[in-house]
């Protein structure tokens, strides 16, 4: 499959890179979208949880922030370069050959 489009994209001329950038933008992509979700996921339980305060005699028991600005921001940079990383060792094993 993805060896196959490789090894077609070869044969009609393409240079190294013009077959590795999609692999690395789809590599990118797939970091992103995967610490928008865990973002999302965290924060949905955040709210379940830490959001609905737990009163006892009116005093609340929990008073947790969410994660600071420059947290999420690290998490959404670090999910793409991790995506990058990834699709760099693969691509890197296709063109081994």
């Amino acid at each position: 499959s993805r060896r196959e489009e490789i090894e077609i994209f070869k044969l009609v001329g393409a240079t190294d890179w013009f077959v590795k950038i999609p692999f690395l933008i789809e590599g990118a992509i797939q970091g992103l979208v995967g610490g928008l979700i865990a973002l999302s996921v965290l924060f949905m339980l955040y709210s379940i949880f830490f959001l609905k305060k737990v009163h006892i005699i009116g005093l609340p028991v929990l008073d947790i922030t969410f994660l600071p600005y420059e947290y999420l921001g690290f998490i959404l940079f670090l999910g793409p370069f991790l995506g990058l990383i990834g699709s760099f060792i693969a691509i890197g094993r296709f063109f081994e050959l």
